[in-house]
């Protein structure tokens, strides 16, 4: 007689779920991530898509190419995307002038921009090898750099490393901004001396032979500053307060993509190879590798990587010193990458 009971209910919940349809099925969440930039510093963010490492979790997101440098955040303070990648020291910068944003997961821990000159400028300037990263900064003077964005991390990394040689970035070279896939073009064309970028374009540079390097983040140029936040996953206040477990499986999707880059570093490679089809395969293997060395292997945010971040902006001097912040309490969080 239980057996009975037991089928018969079976029954009717098999009855109920086809009458309800698949509308009674269980979706995953739509979320929007700005990605700022197309580089392999978001190699992180790739690997959690490409692999349905968020689609497990319950969560599927929409990368969006749509806000190049800066106004990624505003897209994501004014609710356009859910989240968006951000290095610290851009975070800070509009925190400063009152855009708060708060960062709940860590990507990067070290700094691996470049910034790079075409040869013949390099030649004029003088640069030469076994010099310091400040002398070689001075090779910058009169140069014509572009960056992807103004006040975006490339821009940051010219006025700090103009800084440290003595120069001012403002007077003493002229920044232009144009996008990544742009800059080989200008470089071939001779409308820019040179470029600050994120991998791979500088090492897609000098294989071409249009660069050589000048300051080389990755390289410890300048020691001082790692570890480094420099790419984060972020979202506007309030947000993950009222979207607890949609921050949660975010994030849960960037830890997996983390783990997955250490352990399986060649399966990385054919993922990534796939997202940037146009580069030759040892190439990618190269950046990589050099992107590898600083991803972290947890999503957990240091603050010390921020205390650096503001460091760099005074050097950068995009900050006051007035403007320092006595603590980073508010524009971060680890609730979910614990």
């Amino acid at each position: 007689m239980n057996v009975s009971r037991s089928c018969l209910l079976i029954q009717g919940l098999l009855l109920v779920a086809m009458a309800l349809g698949p509308g009674c099925a269980v979706r995953s969440e739509q979320v929007t991530i700005a990605l700022p930039a197309t580089s392999l510093n978001f190699s992180a963010v790739y690997v959690a898509a490409d692999m349905g490492f968020w689609k497990d979790a319950g969560v599927n997101v929409m990368l969006d190419l749509n806000w190049p440098g800066p106004p990624a955040i505003n897209a994501a303070l004014a609710g356009k995307v859910d989240f968006v990648c951000v290095p610290a020291a851009p975070l800070l910068h509009a925190n400063a002038r009152g855009q708060k944003l708060v960062a709940i997961a860590n990507m990067l821990d070290r700094l691996n921009n470049e910034i790079v000159l075409s040869p013949a400028f390099a030649q004029r300037a003088h640069l030469r090898a076994g010099a310091t990263a400040e002398e070689r900064s001075r090779a910058l003077r009169g140069a014509r750099i572009a960056v992807d964005a103004p006040n975006g991390m490339p821009h940051f990394d010219v006025k700090y490393a103009a800084g440290r040689a003595g120069l001012d970035a403002d007077r003493d070279l002229v920044v232009t901004p144009i996008a990544y896939p742009a800059m080989l073009a200008a470089l071939r064309s001779d409308q820019v001396d040179g470029m600050a970028a994120g991998p791979p374009w500088p090492a897609m540079a000098r294989k071409e032979g249009l660069a050589v390097t000048v300051v080389n983040f990755a390289a410890d140029d300048f020691p001082e500053l790692n570890p480094f936040n420099a790419m984060m996953i972020g979202a506007r206040p309030g947000f993950c307060e009222s979207r607890k477990e949609t921050c949660r499986n975010v994030v849960a999707g960037v830890k997996k993509a983390l783990a997955f880059m250490h352990e399986r570093p060649d399966e990385t490679v054919a993922l990534l190879q796939k997202r940037f089809e146009r580069l030759e395969p040892a190439l990618v293997k190269e950046v990589f590798g050099l992107v590898l060395e600083a991803t972290p292997r947890s999503a957990v945010i240091d603050e010390t990587g921020f205390a650096h971040a503001q460091d760099f902006l005074i050097g950068s001097k995009v900050l006051q010193e007035s403007e320092k912040l006595s603590s980073f309490a508010g524009i971060y969080t680890n609730d979910y990458a614990r």
